[in-house]
C-alpha cells in the first residue's frame, strides 16, 4: 500500500506530463517475450486442459510447470486439448439452450392457464403477477453490480 501511494506522490509531483510518464509505466512492466501469439495460443490450449483437470483430479500439482512451445495445431497434444475444449464449449451452449427453452415452456404453461382471484375465474392472462418485494430486492442487486 505504501509503494502505491508513494508512486502516486511521485507521478503527481513529477514535471513531466502524465501521457510520457504512464507510456514509461506500461514499457517498463509489459513482459517482453519472443513469441508469436500463434505459438502463444497453441500453447496456452494445453495450459487450460491442465487447469480444468487440476479442478477436477488435483494430482501431480507443480509450482511452475514448465510447457514446451507448440507451433501447430495438429501437434497431438495440442490437437486433443482443441477437442476437449471445443466440446465443453458446445456442451456448454447446449446446456444453455436447453435450460432456457424449459424455462420458456414453463413461462408459456403458466400464461395459459387460468387464473381464480377470489373464487372469480378469470380468462388467462399473458401477465405474470408481479411480487413488489421480489422487485425491489432485483433492483438492489442490480444496483450492487454497477
Amino acid at each position: 500500500m505504501l509503494i502505491l501511494i508513494s508512486g502516486l506522490v511521485s507521478i503527481i509531483h513529477s514535471d513531466r506530463p502524465l501521457g510520457e510518464v504512464l507510456s514509461g509505466i506500461d514499457e517498463q512492466t509489459r513482459v517482453k517475450t519472443v513469441m508469436p501469439r500463434w505459438d502463444y495460443l497453441m500453447t496456452e490450449m494445453r495450459v487450460v486442459i491442465t487447469y480444468i483437470r487440476l479442478i477436477f483430479l488435483p494430482v501431480n500439482q507443480n509450482l511452475d510447470y514448465d510447457y514446451p512451445t507448440y507451433h501447430s495445431l495438429f501437434a497431438l497434444p495440442v490437437f486433443l486439448s482443441f477437442l476437449g475444449l471445443s466440446a465443453l464449449l458446445v456442451t456448454s451452449i447446449y446446456l444453455l439452450h436447453k435450460s432456457q427453452r424449459a424455462k420458456r415452456r414453463e413461462l408459456s404453461s403458466v400464461d395459459n392457464q387460468p387464473s381464480e382471484v377470489n373464487g372469480n375465474k378469470l380468462e388467462a392472462s399473458s401477465e405474470l403477477p408481479v411480487d413488489e418485494s421480489r422487485q425491489s430486492e432485483n433492483y438492489s442487486l442490480f444496483s450492487i453490480y454497477v
